[in-house]
């Protein structure tokens, strides 16, 4: 071809147009698709199961829980969440812990939802509380029991409450006349602190509970309002009873003029739940230990060392003792296997028909844990005490240890009590046990006379030559 003057040919473009189109549609492509997935919540983290002997980080349960009850969590947030979820996965030790700059991240994230929830838990609690009160008047119960045990109506329901929430409690304190709530709900909540530190370390766990709605104690005003409150909500009419846990609700109920050991009893409840990583239903707990472990860290009292005040919880318990005591001499104290055996359901039961069944369950349930933790006897059949002259620790203590393993952990990752669970975790066979439960009748006698003997000082039994004779030391044959 030729080209004359200032003519000119300009190439032909289709060849270009069709390489360029491809690298056209795949960049919209990557700008269109992002933009439409930002839209799209992102699916939740897959619970991570790991090895039959990994132990799960508690905040990993918590990050899953948070998830679970929240779904309007959304966005970079829900992004945030995830990503710490993998990093406990991913950096747990062999023990199962995670570094301490990753749980202060993670704690900045629960704190939040925690305050949110006491906040919602607290709003909605006149409500709930007043809603039973009217349903008492209209409760179907035993007609009977009812005319023999009146309760005269409430006058003023609880129309607001005070709150303090300090993970892993929301303490609501009944507002009006001329209590000083603040005062009253800081001095419960640091009582409660002290309480969730004594459990905590006694079921061997290093990291405080955190669970995935708060633990509300809510205190009311008038004794009568607790004993309305508890006829609407559970049918029960019982004008002894000053507290009551409720335990689907993560909620103690009280009065306000209750003794600190009814409060340490009920919350003590609240706290074996939340320490749970393999719950079982309810119903089916073992009675001796859910009311005997409760007993035991009802007994709790102020005191100072070095200039500083702490709490002291695992006190004796002269009250039950001598209930002991006086039930062994009428021979009416269960055996260990009928101890074993009882269950939350069986203690329903005993509360309509066997009432001082029930209470010698509970004293032989908390002798079971003082004998479990300090039961020691040389041959002669003699207490064995330590040089400062107290308890010190027992023969049964390890497996004690495994049994709470067994509580808090289950077996398996499924939950695992009874008397079964017992032997195993005392290593105990068909005849040990019966030697076991010899030895465990004799030292709930011994401790039912130590008790009548006042043989007990600062919350602890003592050695008999110190106040009586040291005959008073040896168990009963």
């Amino acid at each position: 071809m030729r080209l004359e003057g200032d003519e000119t040919q300009a190439p032909s473009l289709t060849w270009r147009v069709w390489l360029l189109a491809p690298l056209v549609f795949v960049s919209l492509v990557g700008v269109v698709v992002p933009l439409n997935e930002s839209h799209k919540a992102p699916p939740p983290p897959k619970e991570y199961v790991g090895k039959a002997s990994e132990p799960r980080v508690p905040y990993d349960d918590e990050l899953d829980r948070l998830l679970l009850s929240r779904p309007e969590i959304r966005g970079e947030e829900l992004r945030v969440i995830q990503n710490l979820h993998r990093r406990c996965r991913d950096r747990r030790n062999a023990a199962g812990k995670i570094p301490r700059s990753l749980r202060a991240r993670v704690d900045r994230f629960l704190e939040k939802y925690f305050h949110l929830r006491a906040q919602e838990n607290g709003k909605a609690l006149p409500a709930d509380i007043g809603a039973a009160l009217d349903a008492a008047d209209e409760h179907e119960g035993n007609a009977d029991r009812r005319r023999d045990h009146p309760i005269p109506p409430v006058v003023r329901k609880p129309k607001r409450f005070h709150l303090l929430a300090e993970r892993p409690y929301a303490v609501c304190v009944e507002m009006g006349g001329d209590i000083d709530v603040e005062q009253v709900a800081a001095q419960k909540m640091e009582r409660l602190q002290a309480l969730a530190r004594a459990v905590g370390k006694e079921l061997g766990s290093d990291d405080p509970v955190y669970p995935d709605r708060p633990l509300t104690i809510v205190f009311l005003r008038e004794a009568r309002a607790h004993r309305r409150y508890l006829q609407g909500s559970t049918g029960l009419v019982a004008r002894s009873l000053v507290s009551h846990a409720e335990p689907e609700k993560r909620r103690v109920v009280l009065h306000m003029g209750a003794k600190d050991s009814a409060l340490f009893h009920e919350v003590t409840h609240l706290l074996l739940a939340a320490h749970r990583r393999a719950p079982g239903a309810h119903h089916g707990l073992p009675l001796w230990f859910e009311e005997g472990f409760a007993e035991w860290m009802s007994s709790g009292r102020p005191i100072t060392k070095n200039g500083v005040e702490h709490w002291e919880f695992g006190l004796f318990l002269a009250p039950r003792a001598l209930d002991l005591e006086r039930r062994g001499s009428e021979d009416r104290l269960l055996s260990l296997k009928e101890l074993l055996d009882a269950t939350i359901a069986t203690r329903d039961g005993w509360l309509e028909t066997d009432s001082h069944k029930l209470s010698t369950a509970y004293a032989q349930g908390w002798a079971l844990v003082h004998f479990l933790k300090h039961y020691e006897a040389d041959a002669d059949g003699r207490v064995v005490f330590g040089v400062d002259g107290r308890l010190g620790t027992g023969r049964y203590m390890d497996g004690w240890r495994r049994w709470l393993t067994f509580q808090v952990g289950g077996k398996n990752g499924r939950p695992y009590s009874g008397r079964a669970a017992f032997q195993e975790a005392l290593r105990l066979d068909d005849e040990g046990l019966e030697r076991a439960a010899n030895a465990y009748r004799k030292w709930s006698l011994w401790l039912g006379r130590k008790a009548k003997l006042q043989h007990v000082a600062n919350g602890r039994v003592i050695r008999g030559n110190r106040r009586g004779r040291s005959d008073d030391d040896l168990l009963p044959r």
